[in-house]
């Protein structure tokens, strides 16, 4: 998982190494890394690798696990006589849980392709 970053001119969170996605603004990187790919990548281009390397850092955080638990933990309270209506719902919200985050990272995969799109040559 790669290092949070905050931008020191607008202060917003990011995963970029070298431009902030928010603001465009050149981020120093940390000592120990590997030094920009190129200055001769023009400032739109810098802005939309950066913005591409965010998203994929958040499609790589999204994680099912929540969602299985709970799916899980229903199935247990549906072995119960008392709690097989307590345990449906459950299993339903974690299932509801599982598809939405499916939802994001597609989303998210979307939005980085459009940003690929957008890259000038």
């Amino acid at each position: 998982m790669a290092e949070e970053k905050i931008c020191p001119a607008c202060g917003k969170p990011h995963y970029a190494a070298d431009v902030c996605p928010w603001c465009g603004a050149k981020v120093e990187k940390p000592a120990g890394e590997e030094p920009a790919e190129t200055s001769t990548e023009s400032k739109a281009n810098r802005v939309i690798r950066a913005k591409i390397a965010t998203k994929k850092q958040q499609v790589e955080d999204i994680s099912q696990t929540g969602p299985f638990l709970v799916v899980c933990l229903g199935i247990l309270v549906c072995i119960t006589i008392v709690g097989i209506l307590l345990g449906l719902i459950i299993i339903g919200l974690g299932i509801w849980w599982g598809v939405s985050r499916d939802n994001e990272e597609k989303k998210l995969k979307n939005e980085i392709k459009e940003l690929e799109i957008e890259l000038e040559p």
